[in-house]
């Protein structure tokens, strides 16, 4: 089941759905319904912050289209920078796009909540490469994060 609808099914109240790993912003809002509460974090889980959002895309468009993929990346670096500088700003975009009921305020709250973090540099991803690897998922495991990102962001302090 998507994010939208197992969060729409638990905060119904019928039944169908009595727990949801859930993620922003659909959280924010099952938590605000009386009897929901939070169970654990992936944060409790993982062991502490790790990256739970990014893109991808393979070698090969990276290695034939290199203008694109630094366009892109240079997309990536201006919404953060963004999203980091006037969460208010970006609060009325996102609502003005998705049509959401959420107030600005709902939604300047989760942007400064402190596990809520937009960065390039990934964190926590080797957790769940060696998870990968050892249930079979990757076949080979990774030495370091910058074994799956490409060296654009190998100067970042990742992990």
């Amino acid at each position: 089941m998507n994010s939208p609808d197992a969060s729409a099914a638990l905060r119904s109240g019928a039944g169908e759905v009595d727990t949801n790993f859930s993620l922003p912003p659909f959280q924010y809002a099952e938590l605000k319904v009386p009897g929901i509460h939070t169970l654990a974090s992936s944060n409790e889980i993982m062991g502490g912050p790790h990256t739970f959002t990014m893109v991808y895309t393979t070698g090969k468009f990276h290695d034939a289209n290199p203008r694109t993929y630094q366009a892109f990346l240079a997309a990536i670096k201006e919404a953060i920078a963004t999203i980091n500088r006037d969460k208010s700003a970006v609060a009325r975009i996102y609502l003005e796009m998705t049509n959401s009921k959420e107030s600005v305020a709902d939604i300047v709250a989760i942007l400064d909540d402190p596990l809520v973090q937009f960065t390039m540099t990934p964190t926590g991803t080797m957790k769940f490469a060696d998870f990968m690897h050892r249930i079979g998922a990757l076949k080979n495991k990774p030495n370091s994060w910058q074994d799956y990102f490409f060296e654009e962001i190998h100067n970042l302090p990742g992990s």
